[in-house]
């Protein structure tokens, strides 16, 4: 099989910070309560944009920064894949507006599959570039998830932020070589957001104090069952990504480095805990950023890289879940 690399990548966060205090000034919470419970004390909220494209803005604004701050040019793209959790339209998809603006004339199609979206995009990218067709396929994602908050609901309304990535998945090296990809999933029920309609961005403000119906019928309802979900990522996600590594030819000790969903602080140190990860190989920015959807773990990726977290030869495990439940994980390798 064409082994396939991770050549460029590149995040954006708003500058605007929600943090605990915010929340406690709208429900009956408090910091202290809110950290035990998810780890969380700030998230970014897109507050410098109303127009009616959040979601094409958050991308737009993360492949900005990837052309500013990589060689990459979009003369390169043999493809474009806008991969959401959300759409601004029913269509044209997020790929559309990102091709119309900047002027691309190359096969561009969305997809979405929850908060593993990024995920199945990699598993996507990965079948494309074993056809001559593809080269270099350009990556977009963007996340306005305090748009769909309920702010009438404690328990939810404090995990979101919003965020964008960009990144290029290859077949010629980079970064990194994207060693292993695996995805799966069963059923439907235990989260999920009903279907959204015409959504302009709006200000936090405007979406704390407006009506709940009226935000269901913009954004769609956001519901998840939290004690079975956390059950299940303590409880079959250790055995995926065990499964994961095997299929690999690895085991949990090869791991240098594991990034997972940001959903949720606590439940994230359960995970790793019950994998036998050690808590210094854990990588995380939920506690900063709050739940991004699928755009999480590539932002940690990619602000630990600028970092310069990652040596040569090191492995990194990635793993991310979402609506359904779906899941998937990918395993890579720094050149």
């Amino acid at each position: 099989m064409q082994p396939i690399f991770l050549k460029h990548v590149a995040h954006h966060h708003p500058d605007h910070v929600l943090d605990n205090a915010f929340f406690e000034s709208i429900f009956d919470t408090s910091d202290a309560w809110i950290r035990a419970k998810i780890g969380i004390a700030e998230r970014r909220h897109m507050a410098d944009y109303r127009g009616p494209h959040p979601v094409f803005e958050l991308g737009r604004r993360a492949l900005d920064r990837l052309l500013a701050t990589t060689p990459f040019t979009l003369d390169q793209a043999d493809l474009v894949l806008f991969a959401s959790c959300t759409d601004d339209l029913h269509y044209p998809g997020p790929a559309n507006l990102i091709s119309e603006h900047y002027g691309l004339r190359v096969p561009a199609f969305s997809m979405k599959n929850a908060c593993s979206t990024l995920m199945y995009a990699l598993e996507v990218c990965r079948g494309l570039l074993q056809t001559p067709a593809y080269r270099d396929i350009l990556v977009v994602t963007g996340e306005p998830f305090t748009l769909q908050a309920d702010y009438d609901d404690r328990r939810s309304a404090v995990l979101f932020g919003d965020a964008g990535a960009a990144f290029v998945v290859s077949r010629e090296p980079g970064l990194f070589a994207v060693e292993h990809v695996g995805v799966g999933g069963m059923g439907s029920r235990l989260i999920h957001s009903t279907a959204p309609g015409a959504r302009p961005a709006r200000s936090i403000d405007a979406l704390v104090a407006s009506d709940a119906g009226a935000r269901d019928a913009a954004w769609g309802r956001f519901d998840q069952s939290g004690r079975e979900v956390f059950d299940f990522v303590t409880t079959a996600m250790p055995v995926a990504i065990e499964d994961f590594l095997a299929d690999a030819g690895h085991q949990i000790g090869d791991v240098d480095w594991f990034i997972g969903h940001q959903a949720n602080l606590v439940m994230l140190e359960a995970l790793c805990q019950k994998l036998g990860l050690p808590a210094h190989k854990h990588l995380y920015n939920v506690d900063r950023y709050g739940n991004t959807s699928s755009a999480g773990w590539m932002t940690v990726l990619s602000e630990e890289l600028a970092g310069d977290r990652f040596c040569r030869g090191e492995r990194i495990l990635a793993s991310a879940f979402g609506g359904g439940l779906a899941w998937g994980s990918a395993l890579f390798l720094k050149l």
